[in-house]
């Protein structure tokens, strides 16, 4: 069948209509891929608990540390008699010992953290994963997971932007003018601006865990200075706190400040940054605060949290045992 003119210009027409279209829509197919690809493991490979090496002959060599898997399955359940008290937790992996004190004239939880492994500082989100709707107190996170202490972090979920990885996993890779805390595959602490990051040169070193908030407080033992205008933290207003910092090798320090309430007004960052340098951090990190300051040990709530309680969270860091207590012929060795 012959066709017209009229009818082949129109069948041109149609064509070049919907290459067009193609064109235009290409890019905006590109960036869904791009936003929608699953997450970047960037954990490297020799910190796995489960090593598929052949064993050694461990005859004359000491017994292996117990560890736990980098990821997210719960950890053990705390011994029950490893709580000596209200402020105190210890076993052969993990000993934590909690104070009350004043800073400033300021109400001050702190609790100091020594673990035997890397894998027993942990995160976890709440139920349903990276990126979930889903928020939960801190409270019933770290009871999820066995917690023996957690605290709040970044509040990832409340910003389009930074660099999440968690749990050796790379969930978003879009830096902002925030800081972020990088935690290793040793369990060492590093602290840059967020826009420094390359990923290239980082998971060459392992990632476990990263946050985007800040600013630093300490790196490498001297007191930051606070900048102006920083994107994150209401840094120069009296505010609830929360600090995260590292005293040595698997050695940590766990800050929260009641703020906002009668008995606590709350701290500057810089006086933040002045306390942690003065309990011996040779790193140290502000995280969210506000209402999102919590810190639980034994499932209970430790700090007295601003504005009426709980805030629902995206996230936590937790401290967990590496030993399985409730096996019916427990041996760590």
């Amino acid at each position: 069948m012959k066709l017209t003119k009229g009818k082949q210009f129109l069948i041109t027409l149609g064509l070049i209509l919907i290459l067009c279209g193609a064109a235009f829509l290409l890019p905006a197919y590109r960036l869904i891929i791009k936003e929608t690809a699953p997450p970047q493991l960037v954990i490297p490979a020799d910190t796995s608990s489960n090593s598929s090496e052949p064993a050694a002959n461990t005859s004359s060599s000491a017994p292996p540390i117990p560890s736990l898997p980098f990821d997210f399955s719960p950890a053990p359940k705390p011994n029950p008699s490893g709580f000596k008290d209200d402020y105190t937790y210890e076993d052969d992996t993990i000993k934590v010992k909690i104070s009350k004190e004043k800073y400033d004239y300021q109400a001050c939880t702190i609790a100091e953290v020594w673990i035997t492994h890397p894998s027993q500082l942990r995160t976890a989100f709440a139920e349903g994963g990276y990126n979930s709707p889903t928020r939960e107190h801190l409270s019933d996170i770290a009871k999820r997971n066995n917690a023996v202490l957690a605290v709040n972090t970044d509040y990832y979920n409340m910003r389009k932007d930074g660099i999440i990885i968690r749990q050796g996993i790379l969930y978003r890779n879009k830096p902002s003018g925030r800081h972020m805390l990088i935690i290793d595959a040793k369990g060492d602490f590093h602290t840059i601006p967020e826009n420094a990051f390359n990923l290239t040169e980082w998971e060459n070193k392992g990632i476990i865990n990263s946050f985007s908030f800040g600013p630093a407080l300490v790196i490498d033992g001297v007191q930051q200075k606070m900048p102006n205008g920083f994107p994150e933290g209401a840094i120069w207003e009296l505010h609830p706190r929360t600090a995260i910092g590292q005293l040595g090798e698997l050695h940590y320090l766990v800050v929260t400040v009641d703020g906002k309430q009668a008995h606590s007004s709350g701290l500057l960052v810089n006086q933040l940054a002045a306390m942690m340098k003065e309990k011996g951090c040779i790193q140290a990190f502000n995280m969210d605060g506000g209402q999102s300051t919590v810190m639980t040990f034994n499932n209970k709530v430790m700090n007295i949290v601003a504005y009426d309680g709980e805030r629902r969270l995206s996230d936590i860091m937790y401290f967990a045992t590496a030993l399985d207590y409730s096996a019916q012929h427990y041996d760590p060795y």
